[in-house]
């Protein structure tokens, strides 16, 4: 009897062992959210923010001085003409990163104009070439600390000496690009159509 009282200890301690063993796994994956008074706990606020754009307001069309078929001939026809605050640019990103206002001609349409370099149109003393892009004005938030910037343009227009041209109004078609990146198009437009 002895020997069947033993046993049913040993199987009621073994028994009992694998309910705790039980019962202390059970209470390692619950987690307890309550706080003892006197202690200290944390809670995470949490916030995300989005992207927002990168945009420009449309340089205005540029009138350069009127002027003769002598004096261009002559070699003595150059303008400037400066718009100040004639683009606003407004980076909302939040990428810290640097934005370029490019600009690029289509050209005047006229050979006497567009051949030879005979007339060199400038952005801020930033010769334009046609179809290729030339950056005009540049900027970043982070240095400036403000998403918004009021940008002068200085538009110029020199025509070299022997070019005979026919009385006429001549037309270049200036094209805009706003990006933060070299090849991320992020706002564009065109001017003087």
């Amino acid at each position: 009897m002895k020997k069947v009282i033993a046993g049913l200890m040993m199987s009621a301690t073994v028994l009992g062992l694998a309910i705790t063993a039980t019962s202390v796994n059970v209470h390692a994956d619950t987690t307890d959210t309550t706080t003892a008074a006197g202690t200290t706990s944390d809670t995470k606020a949490n916030l995300t923010v989005g992207a927002g754009t990168l945009t420009y307001t449309k340089p205005s069309d540029v009138d350069f001085t009127s002027t003769d078929v002598a004096t261009v001939y002559a070699g003595n026809y150059g303008d400037t003409q400066t718009k100040k605050n004639d683009t606003t640019i407004t980076d909302f990103l939040g990428d810290n990163l640097d934005w370029h206002l490019t600009a690029n001609e289509s050209g005047f349409g006229d050979s006497a104009l567009d051949s030879d370099n005979a007339s060199t149109l400038t952005v801020n003393d930033h010769t334009l070439i046609a179809g290729t892009p030339v950056t005009v004005a540049s900027g970043n938030v982070g240095t400036s600390k403000s998403p918004t910037f009021a940008t002068d343009l200085k538009y110029g227009l020199k025509i070299k000496a022997n070019t005979l041209l026919k009385a006429d109004s001549y037309t270049n078609t200036i094209t805009w690009n706003l990006n933060n990146t070299p090849d991320d198009n992020a706002d564009s437009s065109s001017i003087g159509e």
